[in-house]
C-alpha cells in the first residue's frame, strides 16, 4: 500500500467523521477502500480511534459524555462503510500481468487496453455512475472508447487521467507517474493540488514531479520511445543505464548489478527485443558486449 494513499486514506476518513467531506471526496475514498490491497485498513483506522479516545479518557480521569457520543457515531459510521464494503463488496474485474508477460484485455465499455509485465488494472463496475473509473499498479497503452456522456478516469497514485475517448501509454511504478498521448486529448490532474492540471494533445507527455509535487508537460522524446513496448522494442535513448535496468527489472522481476558501477549515470541508447529475458538479455550482452551472469542475488552484467 503506497504511504500518499495510507495518509489520503485517513485524511478524507477525518472529513467523514466531521460531515465535510464533499462528493468529489466521497467517490474518490470508496475508490480507494474497494482496492484489495486496502483489505483491512479502514478496520484498522477504527481500533485507532477506539484507543484514541479511551486512553485520553483516563489520562483526564473524566467522561466526556458529548465527546464520547461524536466518537461513537464516527466509529460507527465507519463501521457501517467497512460492513458495506466486506459484506457487499462493489463489482469489480481485476486484469493482471506477471513479470515478462503482456496482455491485451477488452473492458465492458469495449476499450482496448494492453497492460505491460508486472502490472495490475482494476475496473470499478458501477452501471449508476456517470464515469467510467479504473485503477492502475504498472503500465498500460490505452485505446479508450469514445463515450461523451460517461468521461474514462485512470486513477494513478499521483495523478488522475481523464479522457472520452483516446489512445495513449500510462506508466504508473514506483513514484512514477507518466503519460504520452498518441492521439486525442486527456485531462491529467494531479492528485494533491486541484489547482495542478494539464491538456495533453497528440504527441505531447506529462509526468509528476516528485519533488516539487507537481504535473508537468513535455514533449521529451523519452515517453514516446517508451511506449515502443507495445509494437515488441525497449527503446531507449540518452537514458542513464541505471534507468534502463530499472525498467528491465519492473519487467522481468530480476534484480540486475553493474560489475562496473561508473556505468550507471552513463546515458545509453538502446533498442532492444521485448521478448522473453533469454533473448532480451542475450541482445543486451551483444550490445554491451559483455556477459550476464547468474548468482543467488539475481544477476550481474560483466563487461569483457
Amino acid at each position: 500500500m503506497g504511504v500518499n494513499n495510507k495518509v489520503r486514506i485517513e485524511k478524507l476518513v477525518s472529513k467523514l467523521e466531521d460531515n465535510s467531506i464533499s462528493e468529489k471526496e466521497l467517490k474518490e475514498f470508496m475508490a480507494l477502500v474497494q482496492d484489495p490491497s486496502y483489505d483491512g485498513y479502514l478496520d484498522k483506522i477504527m481500533k485507532q480511534r477506539m484507543s484514541t479516545f479511551l486512553n485520553a479518557e483516563k489520562k483526564v480521569r473524566r467522561f466526556n459524555f458529548k465527546r464520547w457520543s461524536m466518537v461513537a457515531a464516527s466509529i460507527v459510521l465507519l463501521g457501517l462503510t467497512l460492513y458495506y464494503f466486506q459484506s457487499s463488496p462493489p463489482d469489480q474485474i481485476i486484469y493482471q500481468t506477471a513479470h515478462g508477460e503482456t496482455k491485451k484485455v477488452v473492458l465492458p465499455d469495449h476499450s482496448e487496453i494492453t497492460l505491460n509485465a508486472n502490472s495490475k488494472l482494476i475496473w470499478l463496475e458501477d452501471e449508476t455512475s456517470n464515469s467510467r473509473d479504473v485503477m492502475l499498479e504498472g503500465e498500460a497503452y490505452c485505446e479508450v472508447f469514445h463515450d461523451e456522456s460517461r468521461p474514462f478516469h485512470i486513477r494513478l497514485s499521483d495523478v488522475t487521467i481523464t479522457v472520452l475517448g483516446t489512445t495513449f501509454n500510462v506508466n504508473s511504478r514506483g513514484n512514477e507517474s507518466q503519460v504520452y498521448l498518441k492521439s486525442g486529448s486527456v485531462n491529467v490532474q494531479n492528485n494533491h493540488q486541484s489547482n495542478n492540471r494539464v491538456l495533453l494533445v497528440e504527441g505531447e507527455s506529462a509526468y509528476f514531479d516528485v519533488e516539487n509535487r507537481e504535473v508537468v508537460k513535455t514533449t521529451d522524446q523519452r515517453y514516446i520511445n517508451q511506449a515502443k513496448w507495445v509494437e515488441g522494442l525497449l527503446v531507449f535513448k540518452n537514458v542513464p543505464f541505471k534507468e534502463i535496468l530499472q525498467s528491465l527489472e519492473d519487467i522481468y522481476g530480476f534484480t540486475i548489478r553493474l560489475e562496473d558501477s561508473s556505468l550507471a549515470m552513463r546515458p545509453m541508447d538502446f533498442a532492444l527485443p521485448y521478448s522473453d529475458w533469454e533473448i532480451t538479455s542475450a541482445a543486451l550482452e551483444l550490445a554491451m558486449g559483455g556477459r550476464i551472469e547468474r548468482d543467488d542475488k539475481g544477476y550481474e552484467l560483466k563487461l569483457d
